[in-house]
């Protein structure tokens, strides 16, 4: 499944993919409420998809939501672009 970015450098596996992304919540394109932070705090609702998709759940322990990231690996460091998110409105 990582035979891409193994032809770029990367030595890793999915569980290093999903660890570089919770480091990443100013992703997240929405505020917390009741003085929440939002974060990919579940690693386990964080899926690699392929190569280059993860779908992620992010919440900031009142509400939560959905995302499609695009990522790539490139000088030894992950870059990531969210392509779509959703935040249901309960």
């Amino acid at each position: 499944m990582l035979l891409r970015l193994q032809s770029k450098g990367f030595k890793g596996d999915p569980q290093e993919i999903v660890s570089d992304l919770r480091k990443h919540s100013e992703l997240i394109p929405y505020k917390g409420v009741l003085g929440g932070t939002m974060g990919f705090y579940n690693e386990n609702a964080i899926h690699v998809l392929t190569d280059q998709w993860v779908l992620a759940s992010f919440n900031d322990g009142h509400i939560g939501g959905y995302m499609l990231l695009k990522y790539d690996w490139n000088d030894g460091e992950f870059s990531w672009k969210v392509m779509e998110s959703y935040l249901p409105d309960w």
